[in-house]
């Protein structure tokens, strides 16, 4: 399955850190800047998890480090080719489509 890198907030971590530790951990880049765009309900009417979706630009290799129990391979492609794989059901998961079309509605694309 091709997901946008997650993570989850440890107890008191400011969600900018998480989420540049996130990208770090399981891409191997770190991203100059990172924007906020928005929150959606990952089970509305079974819990109330929200799940905050943020934008990573700037980015620069420094190598990955994922957690011993993640077993993950970074793919990296241009993001039309990636919404076009959403628009066709290649990417399902939730987050990841909702970031793909928001950020592609962002650049232009």
């Amino acid at each position: 399955m091709l997901e946008a890198p997650a993570g989850k907030l440890e107890k008191g971590e400011d969600p900018f850190q998480c989420v540049s530790r996130e990208i770090t951990e399981e891409t191997g880049y770190t991203a100059n800047k990172i924007e906020y765009e928005g929150a959606v309900a990952a089970t509305p009417g079974y819990c109330s998890e929200m799940i905050s979706l943020y934008i990573g630009t700037g980015l620069e290799y420094k190598g990955g480090n994922p957690d011993p129990n993640e077993y993950l391979s970074t793919v990296k492609m241009p993001l039309a080719e990636a919404v076009k794989m959403a628009d066709n059901g290649e990417i399902s998961d939730a987050k990841t489509l909702v970031l793909l079309y928001k950020a592609s509605r962002r650049l232009g694309i």
